[in-house]
């Protein structure tokens, strides 16, 4: 019978603590949006990309990574009216892990240095 309470205890707060929410850091604020509504986004993945490369050095699988990661985020966000807060939060999460898998830790510190750089390339 002691079993039977220490498993039913345990599952349930173990249920409880599955349920808890995860708290989600603000997505970092642009600090200048540049007017790019009239592009498509295969021409702003290619600016995003474009300005990367000047900063930083990228080898050729590198850039086709993430020109396909910046155009698919471009074309994700154009209508982005619809999103709420916290969805632009989770795809601006989303696109940093994505270039961090891509990047090396040492290039992704220089980027996060550069908040215009960085807040280009992730909003």
């Amino acid at each position: 019978m002691k079993n039977i309470i220490a498993i039913l205890v345990l599952s349930i707060s173990t249920l409880g603590f599955a349920q808890a929410k995860k708290t989600m850091s603000p997505a970092p604020q642009t600090i200048e949006k540049v007017a790019v509504s009239n592009l498509s986004p295969s021409e702003i993945g290619k600016k995003n990309l474009a300005d990367l490369a000047a900063f930083t050095p990228l080898t050729n699988n590198q850039k086709s990574l993430l020109l396909e990661l910046f155009t698919t985020k471009a074309a994700m966000m154009a209508d982005s009216s619809q999103f709420s807060e916290e969805r632009k939060a989770v795809v601006a999460q989303s696109i940093t892990y994505k270039m961090e898998s891509v990047l090396s830790p040492e290039t992704m510190t220089k980027i996060r240095a550069n908040k215009t750089l960085f807040a280009s390339l992730v909003n």
